[in-house]
């Protein structure tokens, strides 16, 4: 079925019930792409769904949070509750650890109190540490190698996947794979 597109477009506008363009190229069926046409109609249609895709996903997120805000609204009291009494049980078990340092878990049939030390935290200014330590304990700093890939690439040669100096040596421990070529779809 060929489409006059050219009849269309030049239909006279007002009161005349012609298809928008836009509307013909969701419309066209595409099963090959063998003209700009068809590519066209595909860009068109791959557009039209994306939007698709996103008002729903837009409508799923606000229900979402609509979800979360009864949620919220629904569990406040209990959760109220529950900062409350966590909080008396605080207060139990530090008393009990100030008069028994050792009883850092009180086992009960419905649950247990377990008061952790977490570990201290080193905040470091790096800098500051790393000129100190190389003044005055240079056995504390550690020096890192790595090979400068970006230097080796910009210097080398490729031949057959393998890789070789400006003299010809071949450099052990890297090979190139030759990139694909990938294809992408963009929609404006």
């Amino acid at each position: 079925m060929a489409v006059d597109y050219k009849r269309i477009l030049d239909a006279p506008t007002g009161n005349t019930q012609a298809p928008k363009v836009e509307d013909l190229f969701l419309k066209k069926p595409v099963e090959r792409i063998t003209t700009s046409m068809d590519i066209d109609c595909a860009l068109k249609q791959i557009q039209h769904r994306k939007s698709q895709i996103e008002a729903k996903e837009q409508e799923r997120d606000r229900l979402i949070e609509e979800i979360h805000l009864w949620l919220a609204e629904v569990t406040k009291e209990d959760r109220e509750e529950i900062d409350r009494l966590e909080g008396l049980l605080r207060e139990y078990h530090e008393c009990r650890l100030k008069e028994n340092p050792r009883e850092k878990t009180v086992k009960r049939p419905f649950g247990k109190l377990m008061a952790r030390k977490s570990p201290d935290k080193w905040d470091y200014r790096e800098d500051d540490l790393l000129r100190w330590m190389k003044e005055n304990r240079p056995d504390l700093v550690r020096v890192k190698e790595e090979p400068n890939k970006r230097n080796l690439k910009k210097k080398a040669q490729v031949k057959d996947g393998w890789v070789y100096t400006e003299d010809g040596e071949r450099v052990e421990g890297v090979m190139v794979t030759p990139g694909e070529i990938k294809f992408k779809v963009e929609v404006e």
